[in-house]
């Protein structure tokens, strides 16, 4: 078996035998020597050949490291200390055998596990992350997470604001340029729990290194950090198609017939024809006719449609790679995710703890839009006793960073709560663009100026004013659709396009031409 598993996996898999008195966790080094208080130097505990199972095991693993052939050559065996360093370094690979159904072999395990793994040495300062978010039986929210650094209480009081040098999504508002985060927010540990299994136990403080689950808090997502711990990096894969959810007696045939038919009909309803009307009689009708042959899909009744959403919203909130859009305009539900498998997993979940039984329409490319070049846009709302102006620098972004936002205002010029408030606007809504009306990506968005009344200033005046600046930008701009088909599908510029308008006018989004004029 173990010559098996060195094929299999790697060399340096050995069996390591139990030393004879027990080391400190931290150190390694024997009991009885700190008692004593004898050199430690020499009183780390060695571990001789005649202690493997296998006398020449101790010459192989010798040879896994510089400093442990050292320590061979000159004393006959290796010591405790350094076998610890080799297995944290994943040099050496300790091996166990026995059955835990029968507790073979279980003591020896849990003898190896503390005798050979070395403890962190936890700092002061409180740090957490984490890793999942899921929910109990009746529906309370629960954080997942491990405590990296100082001690969780009970009834704690959690944000994830935190100093600028920490790298998070929770960094403070800079005034002079800084970034500024979407949202900062602050909640109390309501519950901490230690599961076991399905069953778990109240605890008023958890240590470093301890893990549990917490209640109470709304805003995490899997890999946040809390405290001194950074965010872990955003996943490097992300959902590529989109599904529509649907009642679970549609005939989906039925449905990709039309759907076909209606993007045929769109792609002919934008063909120019000569010498019957202008340019943009021409687009105008081309977008109204390919709006009359969409297909109506089957809809939920508004309880079952509020209990769908309501469903996939908590599934949204575990899987951060599943993400779920509702088209008002359509009054239809969007799943965004991986695929074939990603979508079978979520209808049986819906399924067996949500008792609702749902089917997908086709799935489709999943566009995103991007510019091209940098703008800046200007909104402004003024009616009768509201007044609010807001400026938006529109640049483009490194590829895969997404919407970036950032304020380049003196406080001098703008207060900051106004500022504040503007940047919330801009991270609460996605974006769309406006050449197929897909969500933009890509960019950052930087308030470079704005202007407010002393007394005809209202806060949802900024709101208008902000995405009006947004729009304007973006309408100036010349945008670019990523998420392309490759070149092997025999797609040209032209008939990918004609693609993007006829799925853009179901999305409500707005069509050009192929030079992406908007």
């Amino acid at each position: 078996a173990l010559a098996d598993l060195r094929r299999r996996l790697s060399d340096a898999i050995y069996e390591l035998p139990a030393p004879a008195s027990a080391p400190d966790p931290g150190t390694g080094i024997d009991a009885d020597a700190r008692r004593t208080g004898s050199d430690t130097t020499c009183s780390m505990p060695l571990i001789e050949a005649a202690q493997w199972r296998h006398a020449e095991d101790v010459e192989n693993v010798a040879t896994l490291d510089e400093s442990a052939m050292d320590e061979y050559l000159e004393t006959g065996g290796i010591t405790l200390t350094r076998l610890r360093t080799m297995i944290a370094e994943r040099k050496l690979f300790p091996v166990y055998f026995g059955s835990a159904l029968k507790l073979d072999g279980v003591d020896e395990f849990m003898t190896g596990l503390e005798t050979y793994v070395r403890e962190p040495q936890w700092p002061a300062a409180f740090g957490a992350r984490i890793y999942k978010i899921s929910h109990d039986a009746q529906h309370n929210r629960l954080t997942w997470l491990k405590v990296t650094g100082g001690t969780l209480k009970a009834k704690a009081l959690l944000t994830n604001a935190r100093d600028s040098s920490v790298p998070s999504g929770g960094v403070p508002s800079q005034p002079d340029g800084g970034t500024v985060p979407q949202s900062v927010w602050q909640e109390k540990a309501d519950q901490v729990r230690v599961y076991n299994g399905a069953k778990f136990d109240i605890a008023t403080d958890i240590p470093a290194g301890g893990v549990c689950a917490v209640t109470g808090l709304t805003h995490t997502f899997p890999g946040e950090g809390l405290g001194m711990e950074p965010d872990a990096e955003s996943p490097s894969i992300q959902p590529v198609l989109t599904y529509t959810v649907l009642p679970p007696d549609t005939d989906l045939d039925a449905l990709a017939e039309r759907a076909a038919a209606a993007r045929t009909a769109a792609a002919v309803a934008s063909e120019p024809e000569q010498g019957t009307e202008s340019d943009g009689e021409q687009s105008k009708n081309a977008e109204s006719d390919a709006e009359a042959a969409v297909p109506l899909a089957p809809a939920f009744d508004d309880l079952t449609l509020h209990k769908v959403i309501t469903a996939l919203r908590e599934l949204e909130d575990e899987d951060p790679l599943l993400h779920v859009v509702w088209q008002e305009r359509l009054r239809e539900v969007h799943v965004q995710l991986m695929g074939a498998v990603q979508l079978e997993i979520i209808q049986q979940e819906l399924h067996d703890r949500f008792g609702l039984d749902v089917v997908f329409g086709p799935g489709g490319i999943l566009y995103r839009e991007t510019i091209t070049a940098p703008i800046e846009g200007v909104g402004h709302f003024e009616p009768l006793r509201h007044y609010a102006e807001a400026h938006i620098r529109l640049e483009p972004g490194e590829p895969g960073s997404g919407v970036q936002i950032a304020t380049a205002v003196s406080e001098n010029v703008l207060d900051r709560n106004w500022q504040r408030l503007i940047m919330t606007h801009l991270g609460e809504r996605e974006h769309l663009g406006v050449l197929i009306g897909a969500p933009l990506t890509d960019v950052k968005l930087t308030l470079v100026a704005g202007r407010a009344h002393l007394k005809h200033t209202e806060g949802g005046d900024f709101r208008q004013a902000t995405y009006r600046a947004v729009r304007q930008g973006l309408m100036e701009l010349r945008a670019g659709v990523s998420g392309r088909p490759s070149a092997a599908e025999g797609q040209t510029d032209a008939e990918f396009v004609k693609e993007a308008m006829s799925g853009g006018v179901r999305s409500g989004g707005y069509g050009s031409d192929g030079d992406g004029d908007a």
